[in-house]
């Protein structure tokens, strides 16, 4: 299968998770939702890391290699990457076409939207499984795109006091605040009412 067959699926299969997670919203509110949405991809970051890593049989994993070894992930989506520089302490690279942004595009999400959804899904996944191969690096979202022709600007990077994933879900607190962005979400039909500046969340598992 070639690379844009590749992408054509990946970005099906997205469109059909973004219906499935609308139900959802609409089913058990969108604080619910985007919660479980965000462990869910937590949890598969680290078993993906986790695996990535025994297979590789290497301790010493520095930026460039962490990137070497996760990128199969986004790869599989037919994602495409271009490295934009790179040392063992950081490697900043852009994601040019994204199977996850057009299917996001194909129901309707702004680009606000479509950050928040990416904040809270495949960078915390990125950000777990990259903690798995290294607990010094962390996995970031730089700079969004602003349009359908623009890129993402993303860094696998070392020794940061802004840690993405235990941001987003602080586990040590009874109650859980999600930051992701103030901006309100105003497109999508289940999110237009809301701002997730600090989503308090008192019942999560």
């Amino acid at each position: 299968m070639g690379r844009q067959d590749v992408f054509n699926c990946a970005k099906s299969a997205i469109s059909f998770y973004n219906a499935y997670l609308k139900t959802v919203c609409e089913e058990i509110g969108i604080a619910r939702a985007l919660s479980l949405h965000m462990k869910i991809n937590k949890t598969m970051g680290i078993m993906q890391g986790k695996m990535i890593k025994k297979q590789s049989g290497t301790e010493e994993i520095d930026a460039n290699a962490a990137l070497s070894l996760a990128k199969s992930v986004p790869e599989s989506f037919g994602i495409s990457m271009e490295i934009v520089e790179e040392n063992p302490k950081s490697v900043v690279f852009k994601v040019i076409r994204c199977p996850i942004y057009e299917a996001a595009q194909m129901v309707g999400m702004d680009e606000e939207t479509i950050e928040t959804l990416c904040l809270s899904g495949l960078v915390i996944f990125m950000d777990a499984l990259i903690r798995q191969l290294n607990h010094n690096f962390s996995y970031r979202l730089q700079r969004f795109r602003s349009g359908p022709n623009d890129f993402c600007e993303e860094v696998i990077i070392k020794d940061q006091s802004f840690l993405l994933s235990e941001n987003l879900i602080n586990e040590n607190r009874d109650t859980r605040c999600i930051h992701t962005t103030s901006r309100s979400l105003r497109s999508f039909p289940y999110l237009k009412h809301w701002t997730v500046e600090s989503l308090s969340m008192r019942s999560l598992p």
